[in-house]
């Protein structure tokens, strides 16, 4: 198929809009297709932010739910969905994507990287607590990013250096997908979601998502 859209953009010129969806950049890679280098632009979607929402939302249930679409829309059934969401999606597709042989130690993987969410991520000690190797962790990780599933954010820094000497932290894309991996959702929040400091629940969801 992007053969043919790199065919008709070729013709056609800008007569013609496509609008291609997808996670699976990594595996488009690897199979050597067509990825319309210079012909494409880049977009990436994220979930819900309290704009779209028109500010109403309740930050709690967004620092234990998430902001996905579907959560938002069926809010019946908003912990069965995420349950689904990690089960069906991330412990099967993501794993098939890592080309991962054993399924045991991702699983721990991604319930230690979900407990880790927001914090300094200490690589050997989550190798030696799923018991695989650090390049294997490593490698994890990079599928979390290359699926759109995480992203690293960069310590901050005064000045540019030439040596990195502070760690970054690992965030997964949504709260409510990092509690379903960590198997939490059912459970109430806890400092380690709010933050790290005794402040009041909510607050925290407030400042971020705008509310006074």
């Amino acid at each position: 198929m992007l053969n043919e859209v790199h065919a008709l953009i070729a013709e056609h010129g800008n007569n013609y809009r496509f609008a291609l969806s997808g996670s699976s950049a990594r595996k488009l890679k690897r199979l050597d297709v067509n990825l319309l280098a210079g012909r494409a632009i880049n977009r990436r979607f994220f979930p819900l932010i309290a704009d779209e929402l028109d500010y109403h939302c309740d930050p709690d249930r967004v620092l234990r739910l998430g902001l996905l679409p579907q959560i938002q829309a069926e809010t019946d059934y908003a912990i069965e969905a995420l349950e689904a969401y990690v089960g069906n999606y991330i412990r099967e597709e993501i794993q098939q994507e890592a080309l991962v042989r054993n399924l045991q130690s991702f699983a721990r993987f991604l319930e230690v990287a979900a407990l880790m969410n927001g914090q300094i991520v200490n690589v050997a000690g989550i190798a030696r607590d799923a018991a695989v190797a650090r390049p294997t962790v490593q490698g994890y990780f990079a599928t979390l990013v290359d699926t759109l599933i995480g992203f690293w954010l960069p310590a901050w820094r005064k000045r540019a250096k030439a040596k990195e000497v502070a760690s970054p932290k690992f965030h997964l894309f949504d709260p409510g997908v990092a509690r379903a991996l960590a198997g939490r959702l059912r459970e109430p929040l806890d400092g380690n979601v709010i933050g790290h400091r005794e402040i009041p629940p909510g607050y925290f969801a407030r400042a971020v998502l705008g509310f006074k």
